[in-house]
């Protein structure tokens, strides 16, 4: 099930162990309503994700902020402006797979 909708300004969100996101004004496609796969933000910066379980990201590095694979898509669009501001917000966190 895939839902379009638009993100308000200043909303909080959950699953970010950082507690500085921003929240920008974004419209994101959710995935059964736990993730977001694609997305655009009011400052023109898209997120298009691609999702295989098998992904592996590595040993956990507790030195950094950790983001649910599900959600980096949208911690994106709420900091970023720039694939460059983007891409010194991924290098700042770890993205790490909820294993059940």
């Amino acid at each position: 099930s895939l839902c379009l909708r638009c993100n308000r300004e200043s909303r909080r969100r959950q699953g970010f162990s950082r507690s500085d996101v921003r929240c920008e004004l974004s419209c994101p496609l959710n995935a059964y309503g736990i993730c977001t796969a694609d997305g655009l933000n009011e400052r023109g910066l898209g997120a298009h994700m691609l999702y295989l379980n098998a992904t592996d990201f590595g040993p956990r590095d507790t030195g950094k902020p950790d983001i649910q694979a599900g959600l980096w898509a949208q911690f994106l669009l709420d900091n970023a402006a720039t694939v460059k501001e983007a891409l010194t917000l991924l290098d700042a966190v770890q993205v790490v797979m909820v294993e059940t």
